[in-house]
């Protein structure tokens, strides 16, 4: 279930603080509390995800692209991510999400988020990301205007390419096959 206490009370205090450019960074803080944690005492990896959610609309709400949004009624939709796992957030740790846009190209918005637990970082995820409208994707310079002059767009870090830039559409569209499941016969079909 999505943690809508989290969000509600990020969204309350990004209407009081200051507001950014969507392209600059947003620090959002947590707490990993028992609801979070695995039988391992600490951060489910499934949380991150959710906690990454949270941080995207902290930069979505600080940058006040957020009444454009329920104006145009465009949804913020996540096409793939990608995380890298450091070292673990264990129960009732407070951490910082370290969110910003790097870059885009004309169908998606990259987000990197990086987990900072006393300044050292525990998890990195990068995030393709793009606005669905009711008449389909929103080009990523199309949403930039809403905020003012666009600006160019910047070089991809070589890790965003690896993770999604490179791939081709049949690894985007990987469809199981019983070569992939043995043993599972018509079952994968």
């Amino acid at each position: 279930m999505f943690d809508f206490v989290r969000l509600g009370t990020v969204l309350a205090r990004a209407t009081l603080g200051a507001k950014v450019s969507l392209l600059d960074e947003v620090r959002t803080s947590f707490l990993v509390t028992p609801w979070d944690s695995d039988v391992n005492r600490h951060l489910n990896n499934g949380r991150y995800l959710q906690v990454m959610d949270v941080g995207r609309f902290d930069l979505i709400a600080r940058s006040g692209l957020g009444p454009e949004l329920a104006r145009r009624r465009w949804v913020p939709i996540v096409g793939g991510v990608h995380m890298e796992f450091l070292r673990e957030l264990p129960l009732f740790a407070r951490f910082t999400v370290a969110t910003r846009v790097v870059g885009w190209d004309n169908r998606w918005f990259y987000l990197e988020q990086r987990f900072l637990v006393g300044g050292r970082l525990a998890a990195i995820g990068r995030v393709q990301a793009q606005f669905r409208g009711p008449k389909g994707r929103i080009a990523p310079v199309e949403v930039l205007a809403e905020l003012g002059p666009v600006p160019a767009t910047p070089t991809l870090p070589e890790a965003f390419v690896q993770a999604f830039a490179t791939r081709t559409p049949r690894e985007r569209a990987f469809v199981l096959d019983t070569d992939d499941l043995p043993g599972l016969g018509s079952f994968a079909a």
